[in-house]
C-alpha cells in the first residue's frame, strides 16, 4: 500500500514537469466620467431612468402598435433568441461533466488461432474458434480536482448570459430604429400639408401674376419666374412622396414585414415636454446598458475559459470500472462463475505535448484581453453617446425656442398684412409672400422638432433603454 501511495505522490510531482508560463497583460478595465458633462438645461428634469416599454411615454398608440408588433415578428429578434437557446443548452452539456457516465456494454470478440499461433503451441487442445462474450454496466468518472469541469460550465453560463444582453440590445436597436423612421415618416407627413399650402400660394400668386400680365401691368419675366417657382414646389411635393413611401418601407422591413404593408397615418411629432434624465449617469450607466453587459459576460467567459486552459497543466485522474459476466460460451454467460468486475483508475500527466497547453493558454489569455478591451472601447463608446445625445437634445431645444419666436412673429406680420389689405393699404401678392415665409419657417419648425424627437429616441438608446442587468 505505501508502495502505492508513493507512486501516485511521484506522478503528481511529475505534472510539474510542464510548468505554468506566467503571463503578464495590459488588459485594464477603465472607468469613465461624465462629472464634465453639462447636463443642466430647461429640456431636462431629474428623474428615473427610462422603463422597458418607453416608447408609451410619446403617448401614440400608433408607435406602440408598431413596435410591438415589431418585438413579436422581427427576424433579428428571433434569430438572437434562437443563439439563447443554443447557449443554454451548450451549458447543460458543460455541466454533464461534473456527474459519472453509466451505460452497458455488450461485446462479442471472434478469435481463431492457427496451428502456429501463441496459445496453440503452448496448448495444442486450445479450440481454434474462440467466441469471448462480455455483458455489463460501465461507469466513468473524471475528478474535477482543478476545476476545469467547473470553469467550462460557468464560461458557458457566461456565454449564455452574454446572448441573452446582445438580445436586449438587439430589442433596443429594432425598437429605436422602428421609433426613429415612424417619427419621420410623420416629419414627412407634416411636411406635405406645408408644402401643399405653399403649392396653393404659388399658385394663386402666378394667377395674379397672370393678370397683371393681361392688364399690361407686369412682365412676361414675372410670369416664367412664377411659373418657375409653382414647378420647384410640384418637384418638392413629388421628392416628399418618395420619402413617405422609403420611409414606410423602412418601418416595413424593421419589423419583418413586405414593404407597403403597414399603414401610418399622421398624428404628431411626439408630445413636448422635458426629458428624464435620472441622477447617477456616470455610476450606472454600466448596470443599464445592455451591449456593456453582454462584453462582461464575455469577458467573465474568457477568464473562466483561462482557467480551464490552466487545469491542463495539472494530471487528470479517471476511474473506469465495470461489472458483468465473461464467458466463452452463451450458454453459461450468466452463470455466477462468469461474474467479472475491473475498477481501472488512471492518471494522464502533460509532460511532453510540443507546446499545445502552453499556446492554448496563451491564446485564451488573449481571448480574454481582448475581450476586455472590447469592453473599454464600447464604455467610451457609450459615454461619449451619452454626452452627445444630451448636447442635442440642448442645442435643438434652444433652436426650437427661437424658432417659435420667429414663427410668432410671422404670424403676426400675416395678421398684419391682411389687415392692411383689408384697409388696400397692401397687395394680395405680398400678403401671399408673408404666408409664403410663414410655411417656409413652419417647415424649418417641423425639422427641428423631428430632429428633437430623434435626439430623445437616441439619448434613451444611449441610457439603454430600461435595461437593468
Amino acid at each position: 500500500m505505501s508502495n502505492k501511495l508513493v507512486a501516485v505522490t511521484v506522478l503528481f510531482f511529475l505534472g510539474g514537469c510542464t510548468s505554468i508560463p506566467h503571463m503578464e497583460g495590459d488588459a485594464r478595465v477603465s472607468h469613465v466620467s461624465l462629472q464634465k458633462v453639462e447636463m443642466e438645461s430647461p429640456a431636462f428634469v431629474r428623474g428615473n431612468w427610462p422603463g422597458l416599454d418607453w416608447w408609451k411615454s410619446f403617448e401614440d398608440q400608433q408607435l406602440t402598435d408598431l413596435i410591438t408588433r415589431g418585438i413579436s415578428e422581427s427576424p433579428t429578434l428571433k434569430k438572437a433568441q434562437t443563439r439563447i437557446a443554443f447557449a443554454a443548452e451548450l451549458a447543460k452539456v458543460k455541466r454533464s461533466f461534473f456527474f459519472p457516465t453509466v451505460g452497458v456494454e455488450a461485446q462479442s470478440n471472434w478469435m481463431y488461432y492457427g496451428k502456429n499461433s501463441f496459445f496453440k503451441s503452448v496448448d495444442p487442445t486450445l479450440p481454434s474458434y474462440i467466441d469471448q462474450i462480455d455483458v455489463g454496466p460501465t461507469l466513468s468518472y473524471e475528478f474535477d480536482f482543478w476545476g476545469k469541469n467547473m470553469h467550462m460550465f460557468k464560461s458557458a453560463l457566461g456565454l449564455k448570459k452574454m446572448e441573452e444582453a446582445e438580445l436586449a440590445s438587439s430589442t433596443l436597436i429594432v425598437t429605436t430604429s422602428i421609433a426613429g423612421a415612424y417619427f419621420t415618416v410623420q416629419k414627412d407627413l407634416a411636411r406635405k400639408d406645408l408644402l401643399q399650402e405653399i403649392e396653393r400660394l404659388r399658385c394663386s400668386f402666378l394667377h395674379l401674376t397672370l393678370q397683371r400680365r393681361a392688364q399690361g401691368v407686369g412682365t412676361e419675366m414675372d410670369n416664367l419666374r412664377a411659373k418657375k417657382r409653382v414647378e420647384e414646389i410640384r418637384s418638392a411635393l413629388a421628392e416628399n412622396e418618395k420619402f413617405i413611401e422609403t420611409d414606410r418601407y423602412i418601418v416595413d422591413s424593421l419589423m419583418g414585414q413586405s414593404p407597403g404593408t403597414s399603414s401610418i397615418t399622421f398624428t404628431s411629432l411626439g408630445q413636448e415636454s422635458d426629458f428624464s434624465l435620472p441622477e447617477n449617469i456616470a455610476i450606472d450607466l454600466v448596470a443599464r446598458r445592455p451591449d456593456l453587459a453582454a462584453h462582461i459576460w464575455r469577458a467573465e467567459a474568457a477568464a473562466h475559459d483561462v482557467g480551464a486552459a490552466k487545469a491542463d497543466f495539472y494530471p487528470n485522474v479517471d476511474l473506469n470500472v465495470f461489472a458483468g459476466f465473461e464467458s466463452l460460451h452463451f450458454g453459461s454467460l450468466f452463470s455466477p462463475n462468469s461474474y467479472l468486475y475491473s475498477i481501472l483508475p488512471a492518471i494522464h500527466l502533460p509532460i511532453f505535448n510540443a507546446g499545445r497547453i502552453r499556446s492554448n493558454l496563451r491564446s485564451k489569455i488573449a481571448k480574454f484581453e481582448e475581450a476586455i478591451f472590447s469592453y473599454n472601447e464600447t464604455l467610451l463608446k457609450a459615454a461619449q453617446e451619452v454626452a452627445d445625445r444630451i448636447a442635442c437634445v440642448k442645442w435643438v431645444s434652444i433652436q426650437i425656442k427661437i424658432q417659435n419666436e420667429t414663427v410668432a412673429t410671422l404670424q403676426s406680420e400675416v395678421k398684419l398684412a391682411e389687415s392692411r389689405l383689408c384697409h388696400g393699404l397692401d397687395t394680395a401678392m405680398e400678403v401671399i409672400h408673408v404666408k409664403e415665409m410663414l410655411c417656409s419657417e413652419q417647415l424649418k419648425m417641423i425639422d427641428l422638432k423631428e430632429l428633437l424627437i430623434l435626439a430623445k429616441v437616441g439619448l434613451i438608446k444611449a441610457l439603454g433603454g430600461g435595461f437593468n442587468g
